[in-house]
């Protein structure tokens, strides 16, 4: 048994894996009578990841299109020339400028590349990487039991 945050209650302790409705969560004993033990299928399951971890996404920073700009005109260099220089379209180039249309990630790198500039950013499900991160046991995450405490009261 692991322990940690309960995927119900939101209880600090040693979990167990249930299955509801064909989820299967990491619950603490008390909330494990809500579900069944999973089904042994005779198949290795990949290993699941830790309950603490968080999942890392990358997105292009506000205010892209005007440091993009600024540090094409610091560099002396035309629209038409740094898109010739990433093979992409000068028209493609004045629309991203104009924060008409945001970069996907790997033509953001290359911008961050060929401009010396940072448009991309790392991001958590707690906000920006790097912020200050509890690892308390007190420290509250939402949990399903709480969704169902907020549809009830919503209900009054």
């Amino acid at each position: 048994m692991e322990e940690g945050e309960c995927e119900l209650c939101g209880r600090f302790g040693k979990l167990v894996e249930i299955e509801i409705e064909g989820s299967t969560l990491l619950v603490c004993e008390r909330c494990a009578a809500f579900g069944e033990k999973p089904k042994q299928t005779g198949l290795k399951s990949a290993q699941k990841p830790a309950v603490s971890e968080r999942e890392i996404v990358e997105e292009v920073v506000e205010n892209y299109g005007e440091r993009i700009r600024k540090a094409r005109e610091a560099k002396g260099m035309t629209q038409e020339e740094l898109a010739a220089k990433l093979q992409i379209r000068a028209s493609l180039l004045a629309k991203i400028e104009r924060e008409e249309m945001m970069p996907e990630i790997p033509l953001a790198r290359k911008l961050e590349r060929a401009l010396g500039i940072k448009l991309v950013e790392r991001v958590g499900e707690g906000g920006v990487e790097g912020e200050a991160e509890s690892k308390d046991k007190n420290s509250y995450s939402m949990t399903l039991g709480d969704l169902i405490k907020l549809k009830k009261m919503d209900r009054e």
